[in-house]
């Protein structure tokens, strides 16, 4: 059950960070103190505002 608990809290972390960084806001924010739970966060956020530059670059170049 903690596995499984932690397995979720991780999910939640990279999610939370995912919307973080699709949002345009900066990973230095990062929520977490936990190790392993920042690290989840961190890859969320990279994906995320990888996306986020993405749409930008598509809305410049579409004006």
């Amino acid at each position: 059950m903690t596995a499984q608990l932690s397995n979720e809290e991780c999910k939640k972390a990279y999610n939370q960070g995912c919307l973080w960084g699709l949002s345009g806001r900066l990973s230095s924010d990062c929520p977490y103190t936990d190790e392993l739970l920042s690290q989840w966060w961190e890859s969320g956020w990279e994906e995320g505002n990888e996306a986020f530059l993405k749409r930008q670059s598509e809305r410049k170049a579409a004006s």
